[in-house]
C-alpha cells in the first residue's frame, strides 16, 4: 500500500480551464487544487490520456490577473476527474500559485477561528460526541480543513508533518 504522496494540501476549488491534451481541448473546471498538482473534470466525450501525457491548462485565477499557462503530466484517471501534476513552472507561476492556495487556506483557517469563537453555530456528530478526536485531525478541523484526510496508514509523510507544525504556530 503506499502512503500519501502529496506535496500540499489539495483543496477541493472549482475553477475554470481549458485543457489541450493528445489532439483534443475542452473546458473544465478544477476538482482539487495544490501547488504541484490538479485534479480536473473529464471531457463529456471519452479521451483516452496514457501515464506520463503532456498536458497543457489555461486556469483562470480570480485573482484579476491573465490565465496561467500550465504545463502538466497526465498521473491518473480516476471516475471523477483527470489527476494531473504541474511540470517545470515558471517562478512567477508558481508564486502566484502558491499566494492564491494559500489565501483559500488562511480563509478556511479564519473561518474556523470564527467558529471556535461563535461554537453554538457548529454541530457535531454522534460519533465525535462518543470518541476523544486524535489530535492531528483536531487541529485540521479547528483550521477548517476537516475535508483533508490522512492516510489509512497512519503513517504521516513529512510534507504533512511539517504543514501540522505550521498550522501549530499560527
Amino acid at each position: 500500500m503506499h502512503g500519501n504522496r502529496r506535496k500540499y494540501p489539495r483543496l477541493g476549488k472549482s475553477l475554470d480551464l481549458t485543457v489541450e491534451a493528445a489532439g483534443n481541448r475542452w473546458e473544465g473546471k478544477t476538482i482539487g487544487l495544490s501547488l504541484y498538482g490538479v485534479k480536473v473534470t473529464p471531457p463529456a466525450e471519452a479521451v483516452q490520456l496514457s501515464p506520463g501525457t503532456e498536458v497543457h491548462l489555461r486556469l483562470r485565477l480570480p485573482d484579476q490577473g491573465p490565465p496561467l499557462s500550465l504545463t502538466a503530466g497526465m498521473v491518473r484517471t480516476d471516475p471523477d476527474g483527470l489527476a494531473l501534476s504541474f511540470l517545470d513552472l515558471e517562478d512567477d507561476q508558481a508564486q502566484r500559485l502558491q499566494e492564491f492556495v494559500d489565501s483559500l487556506l488562511l480563509q478556511e483557517m479564519q473561518a474556523a477561528e470564527e467558529e471556535k469563537v461563535m461554537p453554538e453555530k457548529r454541530s457535531v456528530t454522534p460519533s465525535e460526541a462518543r470518541s476523544e478526536p486524535d489530535p492531528s485531525q483536531e487541529l485540521l478541523r479547528r483550521a477548517g480543513l476537516e475535508g483533508l484526510q490522512f492516510p489509512r496508514d497512519a503513517a504521516l509523510s513529512r510534507q504533512w508533518r511539517d504543514f501540522l507544525d505550521e498550522l501549530k504556530h499560527r
